[in-house]
């Protein structure tokens, strides 16, 4: 039985075709829905690809589960997740066409009754202390008289975080009464510039669309955990955990940002709290959790991500890929043979195509690369135009430095 798989994204991340080649190799059709000139549309093996545009999203989603006839859709962000939610709850089903599509959401998500607890930070750490896991508390602000009775519990480093958000964007960590109230304020805003350089940088409209919608972020706080980062990429199906890849952080793109470098592990924490979550939330696809792990290595569970995250085309210590074992599971078997895993550092694509040749992991640059030369000129390009825009912004950055300190020295 051919499975025919759409993965949509919102967001212009090249890691999206690391996922899409992963799912081919699994044996299954590749629809995609995705923005105009994604590097996905370079991908010979998709069938049909389906134009995404952010000031449409919901109506994107219906079109292209409509015509791909997909057995189940895969979100790559939270955009199309929430979309997906939505258009579950505002399909009619005494429309012809609609039933069909709630029950691929269904297949594709899990239980969407959940779907208040999965973008809403303070919930899952709710749903996951009454499961008896460890998870830091989280506490709802919504204005600065808030935010300081919260802050003389908590204490610092505290973290601000909005729901919805994801690479780290909307995460502010805060050591001082000072910097809370300025990330506060920040994260308060509608995120116009935020939204405005997704759009130069990346040529992204979802911030600038959700910006213009003026809705005002749900902003959270909770302690600061100190400890290793590590994170779970899981394939489940109706609150059944089928298979998940345990890695460790070795470096991200920024404090709080997405991984670059991990560590394949055993981790029976994780494993414990990942099979646990998947049930209470009767979820299914493919989803992630983020640990923070103690002195003791023991799992915090921080944060919940209800997509596939860029670890899921990994190869498990056991030897399972969340992706095929999603696959399998729908084609109605279970993979007859295992996976070898990497448990050397893994560079994730296309972050090697940044690393110089003295760096701690250059050995590893192409761990993830797969020998395809479209993938390869994929990074290539994808590293030059980051190191262009970078420059651009640092040299507009110095220039605007330097004038007012030159009006500075005029007055």
């Amino acid at each position: 039985m051919m499975i025919r798989v759409l993965l949509a994204t919102a967001r212009r991340w090249p890691t999206t075709t690391r996922l899409a080649l992963a799912i081919s190799q699994a044996g299954a059709n590749v629809d995609v829905l995705c923005p105009p000139s994604h590097w996905l549309e370079r991908l010979t093996f998709v069938r049909k690809r389906y134009r995404y545009s952010a000031f449409a999203g919901i109506d994107c989603c219906r079109s292209a589960l409509r015509e791909s006839g997909a057995d189940i859709v895969i979100p790559a962000d939270d955009y199309i997740a929430a979309n997906l939610h939505a258009l579950f709850e505002t399909s009619d089903t005494s429309k012809s066409g609609e039933a069909p599509l709630r029950s691929v959401i269904a297949t594709s998500l899990g239980d969407s009754r959940s779907d208040f607890s999965f973008y809403a930070r303070d919930r899952i750490a709710k749903v996951a202390k009454r499961r008896n896991l460890r998870s830091p508390n989280v506490n709802v602000v919504v204005d600065d008289i808030q935010l300081s009775r919260a802050l003389k519990d908590i204490g610092y480093p505290a973290v601000l975080k909005t729901d919805g958000s994801s690479g780290g964007d909307g995460v502010r960590i805060v050591y001082n009464a000072l910097d809370a109230r300025a990330a506060f304020q920040r994260l308060s805003r509608r995120g116009m510039v935020r939204a405005l350089k997704d759009l130069v940088m990346n040529f992204d409209f979802t911030a600038l669309e959700t910006s213009l919608r003026r809705n005002r972020p749900r902003i959270t706080i909770q302690p600061f955990i100190p400890g290793r980062n590590a994170n779970a990429a899981v394939a489940c199906y109706r609150g059944e955990l089928l298979a998940h890849v345990s890695v460790e952080v070795l470096a991200s793109i920024s404090l709080t940002g997405p991984s670059t470098i991990v560590r394949v592990i055993d981790h029976p924490g994780i494993s414990a709290a990942a099979e646990e979550m998947v049930q209470t939330l009767n979820l299914s696809g493919l989803c992630g959790f983020d640990f923070i792990l103690d002195d003791n290595d023991k799992p915090y569970l921080i944060d919940f991500n209800p997509r596939a995250t860029q670890t899921s085309h990994l190869v498990s210590h056991d030897g399972r890929q969340p992706v095929a074992w999603l696959i399998e599971h729908l084609r109605g078997c279970k993979p007859a043979a295992v996976m070898r895993p990497n448990l050397d550092p893994i560079v994730l694509f296309p972050h090697g195509f940044f690393l110089n040749d003295d760096d701690l992991f250059a050995q590893y640059v192409d761990a993830d690369v797969p020998p395809n030369l479209v993938f390869r000129e994929i990074g290539l390009e994808y590293e030059r135009r980051q190191r262009r825009l970078i420059n651009k912004v640092v040299a507009i950055g110095r220039k605007l430095t330097n004038e007012a300190g030159a009006r500075r020295q005029m007055t």
